[in-house]
């Protein structure tokens, strides 16, 4: 199921947790974190992630002829118990440009992705309940993906995708998981 990012229920959602873990804030940092990018050849995307004040901003410049090209950033794998969790909660701010959080399971390749659009007001909350994440395996869905098991989630990420050359820039101040 794919969706336009700017329909996509995240950017309106509301949702009444029964608690809130918060697994990183900016003043944890970043320097444990991954950043990824295309290999493509007929492709070229940078991409940095770097500490604020208040805020972590993962940007970079895309030079793409592939519509499909790609810069991911990984946090550092959560140390929390993600059994239970029904949604997550991503405050962030960026340039009206899709993004996607992945989630990251342990002992499996797929990851799960939910779409969204960070707008350039003030940083506001993105929830995405569990049920909009979809499996996805080196960029595909696969043929027959393993459900999203919460107890078995182990990291989290954003994926900034290109429509074209240009550059793109989000800022990020907290991730939680919500109960």
């Amino acid at each position: 199921m794919s969706m336009d990012p700017t329909s996509h229920p995240a950017s309106s959602a509301h949702h009444s947790p029964g608690s809130v873990t918060t697994v990183w804030t900016a003043r944890h940092g970043v320097r444990d974190w991954v950043v990824t990018t295309d290999r493509s050849s007929q492709v070229t995307t940078s991409a940095r992630i770097l500490a604020g004040p208040g805020f972590c901003t993962f940007g970079g410049q895309y030079d793409a002829t592939d519509p499909g090209s790609f810069a991911v950033v990984r946090a550092s794998p959560w140390m929390c118990d993600a059994r239970g969790v029904t949604g997550i909660r991503l405050d962030a701010r960026g340039d009206s440009s899709p993004y996607d959080v992945i989630l990251f399971a342990a002992a499996t390749p797929v990851h799960w992705s939910a779409s969204f659009v960070a707008t350039p007001a003030q940083r506001e909350p993105v929830i995405i309940p569990l049920s909009m994440f979809e499996a996805q395996l080196r960029g595909r869905t696969p043929a027959d993906p393993p459900a999203l098991r919460p107890e078995r989630l182990v990291a989290w990420g954003i994926r900034a995708r290109t429509q074209g050359t240009g550059r793109f820039c989000i800022e990020l101040s907290s991730f939680s998981l919500l109960r």
